[in-house]
């Protein structure tokens, strides 16, 4: 006769124990290494917060905390900000909201345990790291309840940039919430987000534009562009993806001189201020467009922009003698292709707000005059001659 196994008699309180035991067996925190005993104070600082483990003791009223930390940007993090707002006696039991500033994230964590009000203060530190801009940061909902575990990890191309949490003095516990944004990493700096860890950055490299007819960019893609020496911009090519809801871009260039110096002028300030709204930029006065870089934001679903302008000896840029495209319809194709005698010499943008995610572009191209003693040949180079 086969043998089983007798289970022990326990009344119903016993197995009540023995049922939030084993919940507790699966609901507990992964392995983490504890910044903090329970009942203690901590002080925790790394170069920047990227995930957040906790779990509350019933027995001793309170919480222990861990951290998964990363490096951001193009170097060593700089402690900017240390809050100590919420750091007081006044604060225990009391609802608090943390937020770093612009294009800072969470690098620092203190807290101290009272068993008076089974609770805890916190105070914030704030850190920022070269080349690391952040974008589209906002608030999860709750992400524990009560005597619940606490575990967030943010994505890979994101950082922890605020907390906040109120108390309940029944279960003498906090349910939190996570400000996390997306890490982009700075063009006006030059930089690109790494493509093995997206919170880092590393140069970007500017392409000279030649005579192939590849797309500058794969969707998503930050690039850089500029034509050779002593050649304007004179294709503006643009095609919508909506698997991405992103945009490509083909540009093209001739010959605007034969030789000489050709000043570059440096690229313009990108347009993050412009995101999801209009832009437009305009080349100074008897320059035109030799450049253009671009960097998608996946949390606006929006590129920023920069262009560079340059100058060709012997030649000006008209400012009355101009022509201003049409701006092509949503999710249609860009095709601008300048004359000869003509260079582009500017770009703007209409962001469209009514839930359809794309811009529509108008370039305005000017024509080229040369200086006394010079003639425009029909090539769009100004040479000696009447």
């Amino acid at each position: 006769m086969m043998a089983h196994t007798s289970w022990p008699c326990l009344c119903l309180a016993q197995w009540a124990v023995l049922i939030a035991a084993l919940a507790a067996a699966f609901t507990s925190a992964p392995a983490a290494a504890w910044v903090n005993n329970f009942d203690a104070t901590f002080d925790y600082s790394c170069s920047a917060f990227v995930g957040v483990t906790s779990e509350h003791s019933n027995l001793n009223e309170d919480r222990r905390w861990s951290f998964t930390c990363d490096t951001l940007g193009a170097g060593s993090s700089t402690p900017t900000t240390f809050f100590t707002g919420y750091y007081s006696e006044g604060y225990y039991d009391q609802a608090i909201t943390y937020s770093c500033g612009t294009d800072l994230f969470l690098n620092r964590l203190q807290s101290q345990h009272s068993n008076n009000y089974e609770d805890r203060i916190f105070a914030f530190g704030c850190a920022s790291a070269p080349g690391a801009k952040l974008f589209g940061c906002t608030y999860t909902g709750y992400l524990n309840g009560m005597d619940g575990l606490l575990n967030f990890n943010a994505a890979s191309n994101q950082v922890l940039a605020g907390l906040s949490s109120y108390h309940d003095s029944g279960p003498e516990d906090r349910v939190w919430r996570v400000r996390y944004c997306e890490v982009g990493c700075d063009l006006d700096g030059n930089y690109i987000n790494d493509a093995t860890n997206p919170r880092q950055c590393t140069a970007l490299t500017t392409a000279t534009l030649g005579s192939d007819i590849d797309f500058e960019n794969a969707a998503e893609e930050t690039f850089a562009s500029e034509c050779p020496d002593f050649q304007a911009m004179k294709i503006f090519y643009s095609e919508y993806d909506s698997a991405t809801q992103d945009r490509l871009f083909q540009l093209g260039c001739s010959a605007i001189a034969d030789g000489g110096s050709f000043p570059r002028n440096a690229w313009s300030s990108a347009t993050y201020g412009n995101l999801q709204a209009f832009f437009d930029f305009t080349c100074p006065p008897n320059t035109f467009v030799t450049g253009m870089r671009s960097q998608f934001i996946s949390s606006s679903l929006d590129r920023a922009y920069s262009f560079q302008c340059s100058s060709a000896p012997n030649t000006d840029v008209s400012t009355t003698t101009c022509i201003t495209t049409t701006r092509n319809s949503l999710y249609a194709t860009v095709d601008v292709f300048v004359n000869e005698t003509y260079a582009i010499t500017g770009v703007n943008a209409l962001y469209d707000t009514s839930g359809n995610v794309d811009r529509q572009f108008s370039l305005t191209a000017c024509q080229l005059e040369c200086h006394t003693g010079f003639r425009l040949d029909i090539d769009g180079v100004c040479r000696v001659g009447c």
